[in-house]
């Protein structure tokens, strides 16, 4: 059997990391995964449109049509109104990544023996993507059922997923967001080690967080404000981007400074001056056990990052120390963490380097390992059986 394969990726996003006008949490990831592939010694190939500036070398090739692969890796994209769907094709503000997903699903389920591994990293994928009729069960236009047996979904969660679909159940292989272990702590305690000027940011856009902005920032922010106790407490993202809602955001989130969104390469610049930030998810996420490559961002960059105790899993992944559970936690952990960076260095890092360690169970040789063993294994013997077949 091959130990060697072909992958198409499809993913609406970039590699290079200058992507400012655009949501795509998962650069850092991405090129992780396709490094490691690359490295294991598989061909890689880009198959939605390359959106990464001409200037950037890119490490796969790009292909827009359907060239010979061995899997298709799909970065799940969804429906959006007035983006790829119910939009007219020749507005500048289309974009084409849900057709492009669509036909990529179609050719290689219904006219090659391509495995097709759907990664729902935003779990946006729903029972509404299936439509049960007459014992076929059809996905996005294929027969599911006939073609079951070459597709694996998967999300990021550390709870076990499971999709109710009438009367079926779809479970998700679980393959959490990957980080490079060894580089991050390199980078975390080199970063940790810069000059701390400012005490509190997030960097990421307003995407089903407000709740927990209202709960945890907002009266932490005033508490210290009206205490005039200075400490800044900064927002990067979209909060800026839409006049109406940034002055909605001004005055709902009182003592928070907010600025425009910045791009991957730029994060480090803005990270090593501050000293903390919160691990804000989505109520999706939370429940689920999802934590995403912001907690890396945060972390390689220097910045000790704070967990919420209602997320589940919190505890596999943040020290105890450094979880709250409401905004009087929040306030007095900021104390204590102020302190001991003026007054005890030494041991704000042995509190630092737990966290680091933490991060040790993501790292992308574990989970290529699970990779290979769970998808590329069960291609190369369907493979093998199928070539079988075909000589008797």
């Amino acid at each position: 059997m091959s130990d060697n394969f072909i992958i198409g990726m499809s993913y609406w996003g970039g590699l290079s990391g200058n992507l400012k006008d655009s949501p795509d949490g998962a650069v850092y990831t991405r090129n992780l995964i396709i490094k490691k592939f690359l490295e294991e010694g598989h061909k890689v190939i880009a198959l939605q449109i390359n959106r990464d500036d001409e200037t950037f070398v890119s490490p796969v090739q790009f292909d827009s049509g359907f060239p010979d692969i061995d899997l298709l890796f799909v970065e799940w994209r969804w429906a959006l109104p007035g983006r790829n769907t119910a939009v007219d094709r020749n507005s500048p503000s289309f974009t084409p990544d849900l057709d492009r997903q669509t036909e990529l699903l179609r050719h290689y389920l219904q006219n090659t023996n391509a495995h097709v591994f759907i990664w729902d990293k935003d779990q946006t994928l729903t029972k509404h993507d299936f439509i049960y009729n007459n014992n076929i069960l059809s996905f996005h236009g294929i027969n599911y059922l006939k073609f079951k047996h070459r597709i694996d979904f998967c999300r990021n969660t550390l709870k076990n997923q499971c999709l109710e679909i009438d009367n079926f159940n779809l479970f998700f292989k679980r393959f959490t967001f990957p980080c490079d272990f060894k580089s991050l702590k390199n980078s975390a305690i080199e970063n940790f080690e810069k000059e701390k000027t400012k005490t509190f940011v997030y960097i990421g856009n307003q995407y089903r967080r407000d709740e927990q902005v209202y709960q945890f920032v907002v009266p932490t922010a005033c508490h210290f404000k009206f205490t005039n106790v200075h400490h800044d407490f900064d927002f990067y993202g979209n909060w800026t981007k839409y006049s109406e809602k940034f002055e909605r955001n001004k005055v709902n989130f009182p003592a928070i400074n907010f600025y425009d969104r910045i791009t991957f390469n730029e994060i480090h610049n803005v990270y090593h001056n501050y000293l903390c930030t919160l691990n804000m998810a989505p109520k999706e996420y939370m429940d689920t056990g999802q934590f995403t490559q912001r907690i890396y961002e945060a972390v390689m960059n220097g910045v000790i990052t704070i967990g919420i105790s209602d997320h589940e899993c919190v505890e596999r992944v943040f020290p105890k120390k450094l979880i709250v559970r409401d905004a009087y936690d929040f306030i007095e952990l900021i104390k204590e963490l102020t302190d001991m960076y003026k007054n005890s260095r030494s041991e704000l890092l042995d509190l630092f380097e737990e966290q680091i360690d933490k991060l040790e169970y993501f790292d992308i040789s574990k989970w290529y390992t699970k990779f290979a063993s769970d998808i590329l294994f069960s291609i190369a013997l369907n493979t093998y059986n199928r070539k079988t077949d075909e000589r008797l």
